[in-house]
């Protein structure tokens, strides 16, 4: 993945170019960056978000519009990496024992 380099903010952490928060809380860049596009108006962001000010989702929603390509690339490299990982933790095949185990339960329950 190529991250990009944000621009600073007074409303954003920036830790690392992949880990770009809301000052102060946990939230991402791209779940606020999601309600933009998601048509949410920043009050109902606000509602959403306790832990965000209606000043920052403004000022949030100011910064994608102003860095709207970096930003978009940002989201989706967040994306992408959630995609990784999510295969990461698809289930897999039973083993032999969990096969054998999983006929065992099932001839219980039906006795």
């Amino acid at each position: 993945m190529d991250w990009p380099t944000l621009p600073e903010s007074p409303y954003l952490d920036i830790h690392a170019p992949d880990d770009v928060c809301v000052r102060g809380t946990r939230i991402d860049l791209s779940t606020v960056v999601d309600e933009y596009n998601n048509g949410r108006v920043p009050e109902q962001t606000v509602l959403d978000y306790p832990t965000l000010s209606a000043e920052a989702v403004y000022s949030l929603f100011g910064y994608y519009l102003g860095h709207q390509k970096l930003v978009d690339r940002y989201v989706a490299c967040v994306r992408e990496r959630f995609q990784e990982r999510r295969e990461l933790y698809k289930p897999r095949a039973d083993s032999p024992l969990e096969q054998k185990l999983k006929a065992y339960r099932a001839t219980r329950q039906s006795a």
